[in-house]
């Protein structure tokens, strides 16, 4: 398994147990979905009924708390941004990715620049009131987020991270 930590916090982001795409070299997005916390569902073929089991077909009790997969596996902290606070901490996380950059992989800066702005202004600045954001564990408000958004129809949510403020780490 593949874990991707935050750059400056080292909280962990995503895994590649959950499904994600590259977008455009710039950005991850991860699927996530709704899930019953702490059940475990193994369809081993038993008819529940028959068993004396669960009499309701699956369908949930009034104790049941339902969670996103992601922000549930992570650990993700809402934070309440406006967008003058998004943008003066989106200033300040990207030049410290940027400085980063420039130190370990300065033949990526440019295109780390240019890709990062067109997300950010086509992506999150266009749908700015449909996203929320995420900050990690341990809630390091200088580290990197998580931007959650919902895509058309889907009832989903999907997570968006910065690519080059991850690290990589195999387990």
């Amino acid at each position: 398994m593949i874990i991707y930590k935050d750059l400056f916090s080292g909280d962990e982001m995503i895994s590649d147990s959950f499904p994600f795409e590259d977008i455009d070299g710039i950005a991850i997005k991860i699927t996530s979905k709704t899930i019953k916390q702490g059940a475990a569902d193994y369809d081993i073929g038993a008819n529940p009924s028959a068993e004396g089991g669960d009499e309701d077909g699956g369908g949930g009790s009034a104790e049941d708390v339902f969670v996103n997969n992601v922000e549930d596996a992570f650990k993700y902290q809402e934070m309440a941004l406006n967008k003058k606070n998004f943008m003066a901490y989106l200033k300040d996380y990207l030049k410290k990715v940027k400085a980063h950059l420039e130190e370990h992989n300065p033949d990526r800066v440019a295109e780390f620049q240019a890709g990062s702005q067109k997300f950010i202004k086509e992506k999150i600045l266009a749908n700015f009131a449909d996203f929320q954001f995420y900050c990690g564990e341990s809630m390091d408000p200088e580290a990197g987020m998580a931007y959650k958004f919902y895509e058309g129809e889907n009832p989903e949510p999907f997570f968006y991270v910065f690519k080059d403020g991850l690290v990589e780490e195999k387990c």
